[in-house]
């Protein structure tokens, strides 16, 4: 499934308990209300565009996982992730890799790093 369909089949499962709450995506948007039946989608539509304009993804968590180093990071004296060779990190910035590693282990069920071949 992509993104926007599980966003969908979320959206849906919830109007279905929540009927009386169909159509407040589109009006919290100020659109039109979107045909019956098409809320969800509507919805799941507005969710993707929103996260899109803040420059935001959604992506598998597994995909995350295959992208993301299972090394802890460690800096050497000018600051530069030496694990992952981020030199572009400015004072106070992250490595990606502590980020996503963070972002991972958030997550309620994972898939850890030493299930890798």
């Amino acid at each position: 499934m992509t993104p926007a369909e599980l966003i969908e089949t979320a959206l849906r499962e919830h109007l279905r308990i929540h009927p009386q709450e169909r159509a407040t995506a589109a009006l919290k948007a100020g659109d039109p209300i979107p045909p019956s039946g098409g809320e969800a989608a509507y919805a799941a539509q507005i969710v993707l565009d929103t996260l899109a304009g803040a420059g935001m993804v959604v992506l598998p968590a597994q995909l995350l996982d295959d992208l993301t180093d299972a090394d802890p990071c460690w800096f050497d004296f000018r600051g530069i992730c030496r694990a992952h060779e981020f030199a572009s990190l400015e004072p106070g910035e992250r490595c990606p890799h502590a980020v996503a590693q963070e972002m991972l282990a958030a997550l309620p069920e994972r898939t850890d790093h030493a299930d890798r071949d």
